[in-house]
Order: C-alpha cells, then sequence, then structure tokens
C-alpha cells in the first residue's frame, strides 16, 4: 500500500468524483438534497483553512490558560 496525497485539483486522480460518489450516496440515504462534484470541489477547500484556523483558536485558548496557572 501507498500514501497518496489528496489533490482536489487534480482532475486525473478522480479524488473529487470519489468524495462526490460516497457524499451524494450518503445524501440518498438520509433524503438530503444531491450535489454536483463541482460543489464538493468548493466544499473540499474550504476544510484545510479551516482546520487550520480552528487549530489556531485552540493553540491561543491553551497559552491563555497556561499564563493563567503560571
Amino acid at each position: 500500500m501507498n500514501e497518496i496525497v489528496f489533490e482536489k485539483d487534480d482532475p486525473t486522480n478522480w479524488h473529487i468524483e470519489f468524495l462526490a460518489a460516497v457524499a451524494n450516496l450518503r445524501a440518498r440515504n438520509y433524503k438530503i438534497k444531491e450535489v454536483p462534484p463541482f460543489t464538493v470541489k468548493l466544499i473540499a477547500g474550504k476544510i484545510i483553512p479551516a482546520l487550520a484556523t480552528t487549530t489556531a483558536m485552540i493553540v491561543g485558548a491553551v497559552g491563555i490558560e497556561i499564563f493563567k496557572y503560571i
């Protein structure tokens, strides 16, 4: 098994198409509106900045707690 890096902008690796297919199967299961692959690509592009922002906020909160403890 080899590690594969997720790349949403490369259409030859079929990552977005796979995510769209799985998301739409889940949407059908729960009777939610299905989305096209382009919408999945837009959502996937926003996940990494959201993770970085959340991590920065948590580190800041932990830093404040450490200063309060000291």
